[in-house]
């Protein structure tokens, strides 16, 4: 097959699913040699945040005729208006000039339009349903066009690949699609997520300006991501004499940030709670490894890949009961009420107390994360297209 990608998220920065879209590129490279790509980098991004397109950020693909790469720069006048229209035009030329059998959109808020009627096989990663299940945690300004990108996605494509049966089942109530229409594509966990022994606790706490003994939070700090909630429970473990534990919170400081910060200044805990802010790839599994627990209190999560680095790393953890996120964890975490500062407070306090259970939690993580590789995932993807490539194809 030849097989186009948009690969327009992997240059976003600070984006988890950018990085998600890097390694399942890299293990499609591994794991289908008979196959070809397009990968289509739009070098562009709105004013102040413009993306610039760099061959050697594609680290460990190869720079063969298998992997042909093409760059489209919108025009200087269409930079603030018809950005979206525009690309999507260019895509469908690109994808029709090379003659692709299916063209896979990872990030439909950053694709746009899904070219409808074409000659190739469109699909669809559907990550969560946020916008239309939860309107008051999308920013008001990007409401509107998030919910119709949503619909028009699910309308024209050919195939959506959820990221859980927790959001394949939301895409089939919500958006009506036919449950023939939706399959499960899991993601998978990087290699760099393991646990690591010989770690120089001292050290690396010293270079990332880590507190000694820490629980910790990794995501942008979005409203769904009820970072609130942690807070109000670290605040009532900290009114406890025998609590020695800091808090980090590790991701961009998104929308969320201002009124997190106000609450830990009014609560006097700016000494215990870290805004560590963006964490780069190749520290991120350190922070796991150093974590005595990562809590994950969310309101809502498509999938919850965090929770299985976490696992992956040893590290146990402290997770909501929302669907996906229960999903994720396999039984491995202890849950609590994302409602309830008190049961996320008491969960914590369990997950740092008991040492058979800490152990306990630490093996059957390890054990659920294995089930999760980018090789199962990409290996899956390719199975995926060549059914559908060959559903279309007459006779």
């Amino acid at each position: 097959m030849i097989i186009g990608i948009d690969i327009a998220s992997w240059f976003e920065p600070g984006s988890s699913i950018g990085r998600s879209l890097g390694h399942l590129v890299r293990a499609l490279a591994a794991v289908g040699p008979e196959h070809e790509y397009l990968l289509l980098a739009p070098d562009t991004m709105r004013p102040g945040r413009r993306r610039t397109f760099n061959r050697e950020a594609l680290e460990g693909v190869p720079a063969s005729t298998r992997f042909q790469v093409a760059v489209g720069a919108v025009p200087g006048p269409l930079c603030r208006v018809g950005n979206g229209r525009w690309l999507s035009l260019w895509r469908t030329r690109c994808l029709d000039r090379r003659g692709v059998d299916a063209a896979f959109f990872f990030h439909p808020t950053l694709t746009t339009f899904v070219p409808s009627a074409a000659d190739f096989a469109t699909v669809v990663a559907v990550h969560d349903l946020i916008p239309i299940r939860f309107p008051a945690f999308t920013k008001p300004q990007a409401l509107e066009r998030a919910q119709r990108l949503l619909r028009v996605q699910a309308g024209s494509a050919d195939l959506l690949l959820a990221v859980s049966e927790t959001t394949k089942q939301a895409i089939i109530d919500e958006l009506g699609v036919p449950a023939e229409r939706v399959h499960v594509l899991y993601q998978g966990i990087a290699e760099g997520f393991r646990p690591r022994p010989e770690i120089d606790r001292g050290a690396v706490c010293e270079r990332l300006q880590l507190p000694r003994e820490f629980i910790l939070f990794v995501g942008r700090l979005d409203p769904w991501k009820n970072v609130n909630a942690l807070l109000g429970a670290f605040r009532l473990l900290c009114s406890r004499e025998d609590f020695r534990y800091d808090l980090v919170l590790a991701g961009p400081r998104d929308w969320g940030y201002p009124a997190l910060e106000t609450a830990v200044s009014e609560w006097n805990l700016g000494d215990r709670i870290h805004f560590q802010g963006y964490v780069p790839d190749e520290d991120l599994p350190l922070l796991y490894n150093l974590a005595r627990c990562f809590v994950f209190p969310s309101w809502y999560e498509g999938f919850g890949l965090p929770v299985l680095e976490a696992m992956a790393s040893g590290c146990p953890v402290v997770t909501s009961t929302a669907p996906a996120l229960r999903e994720a964890a396999g039984g491995a975490a202890q849950e609590a009420d994302p409602a309830d500062e008190e049961a996320l407070a008491r969960a914590i306090s369990k997950t740092l107390s008991e040492p058979e259970l800490r152990e306990e939690m630490t093996q059957h993580g390890l054990k659920r994360a294995t089930e999760f590789t980018w090789e199962r995932t990409a290996r899956q993807l390719l199975d995926e297209l060549s059914a559908l490539v060959g559903s279309r194809r007459p006779g």
